[in-house]
């Protein structure tokens, strides 16, 4: 498949990804423990401090995996575009949500 295809089929993948990962925040019943703890920096700490530590902790999760294995296998275009984009693609998600989710 040509570089272009790819592309565009892993933009729309992230972009559905981050629709459910919104509509599964508007739940608001099942969370995970990260999801908690997200939750719990946002009231606690400043919400600059809960976007950064969510984008440093798996790039710390992927460098600890990489020194023991001598290689990075789930860090891609899809990667670097998701820790840019996701912030606002979730929350263009959840303005459009919102309404309709009534739970």
């Amino acid at each position: 498949m040509n570089i272009f295809l790819r592309f565009g089929f892993d933009l729309l993948g992230l972009v559905i990804a981050f629709a459910g990962y919104a509509l599964y925040q508007q739940c608001d019943c099942c969370f995970q423990p990260h999801d908690k703890l997200t939750v719990y920096l946002k009231r606690r700490a400043s919400l600059k401090f809960t976007k950064y530590f969510n984008i440093i902790l798996p790039i710390i999760i992927i460098l600890l995996c990489s020194l023991k294995n001598h290689a990075i296998f789930a860090f891609n275009i899809g990667t670097v575009i998701g820790f840019f984009s996701q912030n606002w693609i979730v929350s263009f998600w959840q303005e459009r949500l919102e309404p309709c989710c009534h739970f």
